[in-house]
C-alpha cells in the first residue's frame, strides 16, 4: 500500500510482541491516523487482533480505535457495502 501502513501495523505487532509498548501503540496511531476514511473491513480484522496480547486491554487501545471510527463516521460503511444507496 502506498502510504505502509501494513508494514506500520507489523511493526507495531512487533513492538507489542517484545514489550515495547509505547513504540506499538505509536505505530498504531499512525496506522489508524493515516486513514482518512479506511476501510472497515481493516478496522475490525485488527481491533479483534490478539496477537496484541495484554495491550488490547490498555486504554490507550480502546482510544485509537474508536478516534479512527469517529473520523470514519457511520455512513461510510453503509456507502462502503450498500454503494447504490
Amino acid at each position: 500500500d502506498p502510504a505502509g501502513l501494513f508494514g506500520w501495523y507489523a511493526i507495531g505487532r512487533e513492538a507489542a510482541a517484545v514489550g515495547a509498548t509505547d513504540k506499538a501503540f505509536e505505530a498504531l496511531r499512525h496506522v489508524l491516523a493515516s486513514w482518512t476514511n479506511g476501510p472497515l473491513y481493516y478496522l475490525r480484522l485488527w481491533e479483534a487482533d490478539d496477537r496484541w496480547g495484554d495491550l488490547r486491554s490498555d486504554r490507550r487501545w480502546r482510544t485509537l480505535f474508536d478516534e479512527a471510527r469517529a473520523r470514519i463516521g457511520p455512513i461510510y460503511g453503509q456507502l462502503h457495502y450498500f454503494p447504490g444507496w
